[in-house]
C-alpha cells in the first residue's frame, strides 16, 4: 500500500539510509482485526520514525483501525484522523480505552 511523505520547506528524513522496503512485522492475525487492512502498530512506529521527528503532526485522512494513531501517541507524535464508518470509529474507542 502507499503513503504519502509531506514536508514544508527543506525534506529530511529521521532515519536516512533504508536499504530496502522489506519489514519483518508480523500481520495482525485475523481474529483481532478491527478492520480489514489493519497494519500492526510497531509498523506504523516505524513508518513515523524513519520519516518524521519527534513532535511532528501525523494526518490520517482514513482512519481505520486507528493503529496510526496509536503508534504516533508512542513515538511522541501528535495525530489526527478522520474515519467515516462509525463501526471503525467506535472499535478504534474499544481498543484505546483497553490500553
Amino acid at each position: 500500500e502507499m503513503f504519502f511523505y509531506a514536508w514544508k520547506g527543506r525534506p529530511a528524513m529521521a532515519k536516512p539510509g533504508r536499504s530496502n522496503n522489506f519489514s519483518d512485522f508480523s500481520p495482525v492475525p485475523p481474529q483481532y482485526k478491527t478492520h480489514p487492512t489493519e497494519r500492526p502498530v510497531e509498523l506504523m512506529k516505524e513508518i513515523y520514525e524513519t520519516f518524521a521527528f519527534p513532535g511532528s503532526r501525523v494526518l490520517i485522512p482514513f482512519l481505520g483501525s486507528g493503529s496510526g494513531l496509536i503508534a504516533a501517541q508512542e513515538v511522541g507524535m501528535s495525530g489526527i484522523g478522520f474515519e467515516l464508518s462509525k463501526e471503525y470509529r467506535d472499535s478504534f474507542l474499544v481498543k484505546t480505552y483497553k490500553m
